[in-house]
């Protein structure tokens, strides 16, 4: 199965983060709440031959179930990513995609408290990945609600985060940083 995301992404401090999570709340009485926890299991080469192709390829763990990902970035508009989804029957030590064979890097833990709402939903994300922990706003939704998505965001009192980097490039900078000072 394969599908188009469209997102936003914002890097926050704590305090702000918990700030515009507030915020949020107040502005969506109507949203419905969910809080889940996932695990990223990471794989690529040891060069990141495909995070420098611009894809991301994880086993996410959810709700006691596995199922891969192959996220392509920037898949037509700059908001916006192409993601295909693969049966995974438990966490192999290598994965193979476009002909590119990947093992295992490590993992990043999510908890995520999304406000859903018709056309979009604000995932608020807490992320540990290799002894640090960032809080991140993903807004996913709908092309058609792109102006309403930019209302909101001036509504947080956020900025368009334009090219921020997602939590596997983050992860793979911690790695490299670890991987250094050990």
């Amino acid at each position: 199965m394969a599908f188009i995301e469209h997102e936003l992404k914002f890097l926050l401090t704590e305090d702000r983060f918990a700030e515009v999570r507030e915020r949020a709340k107040a502005l969506f009485p109507e949203a419905s709440c969910e809080v889940v926890t996932q695990v990223n299991h990471y794989y690529d080469t040891p060069d990141y031959a495909l995070h420098k192709q611009g894809i991301t390829l994880r086993i996410r763990e959810k709700d006691g179930r596995l199922h891969g990902e192959i996220k392509r970035h920037n898949f037509g508009k700059s908001h916006d990513s192409r993601e295909e989804q693969f049966e995974a029957d438990g966490l192999p030590a290598k994965l193979v995609v476009d002909g590119v064979e990947a093992a295992s890097l490590g993992t990043l833990e999510t908890v995520r408290e999304s406000l859903i709402l018709p056309t979009y939903r604000l995932d608020f994300d807490v992320s540990t990945y290799w002894g640090r922990r960032d809080y991140e706003l993903e807004i996913e939704f709908q092309e058609s609600a792109l102006p309403e998505v930019l209302a909101i965001v001036s509504r947080l009192g956020l900025e368009d985060a334009g090219k921020m980097p997602g939590k596997y490039s983050r992860f793979l900078a911690a790695r490299e940083f670890f991987l250094k000072t050990r």
